[in-house]
């Protein structure tokens, strides 16, 4: 049997599930309806990845920065650092884009490179 190296995602649970955590290399889809933890789940991952000194990236189409530091601000993982976020930060190793940054940023380039 072939053994693939682990992604400790520090969610004990998770990585018990997932024998010792999410294979390395892997693409995760995480999904669900409103409410589930989908979100929760995403930020608690990247955040201890954070602490591990490893980089990440929180890609929303759907979550402002504001609603994500308001709904997040609760747990324990969201700590001081990650509730200073702003649009254009990349504090603890974690990058926030979400899809109205994106909008803006393509509203600025010359429509020639957009066409």
């Amino acid at each position: 049997m072939i053994t693939k190296e682990r992604c400790v995602s520090g969610i004990e649970v998770l990585d018990s599930e997932l024998h010792g955590g999410i294979p390395v290399g892997s693409t995760v889809l995480i999904s669900g309806g409103s409410g589930v933890g989908k979100t929760t789940l995403s930020m608690q991952f990247l955040a201890n990845g954070a602490s591990m000194g490893e980089k990440g990236v929180f890609f929303t189409a759907s979550e402002t920065l504001p609603k994500l530091k308001r709904f997040q601000g609760g747990f324990n993982f969201f700590d001081e650092v990650v509730r200073s976020w702003n649009l254009s930060s990349t504090l603890t190793g974690i990058l926030y884009i979400g899809i109205l940054v994106i909008l803006r940023e393509l509203l600025t380039l010359p429509f020639s490179i957009i066409k």
